[in-house]
């Protein structure tokens, strides 16, 4: 021990981990959130009142189970394009 340098420990080459992955899926638009974005106050009810589709109809839309119909979806859009132009 006398008489030698000492050497100081080296530092790690390994990188730190990464905060986030780097290939990422692109999550798909769920008409939920669309609806939701639309009727932010109960959902279910206003597109019952427009579609004129029962309760239970429109709780299959919103869970995913079934997709609604494209008249459905053109009501959603269009009162998400009312809400924009005012």
């Amino acid at each position: 021990m006398y008489g030698t340098l000492q050497t100081l420990p080296r530092p790690s080459n390994r990188k730190r981990p990464r905060s986030r992955t780097q290939k990422t899926e692109p999550q798909g638009i769920v008409f939920r959130h669309v609806a939701e974005l639309a009727f932010p106050i109960k959902p279910v009810a206003a597109l019952g009142h427009l579609t004129g589709a029962s309760r239970s109809t429109i709780h299959t839309w919103l869970s995913g189970e079934h997709e609604p119909p494209a008249y459905v979806l053109a009501i959603v859009f269009a009162e998400i394009m009312r809400q924009l132009a005012r």
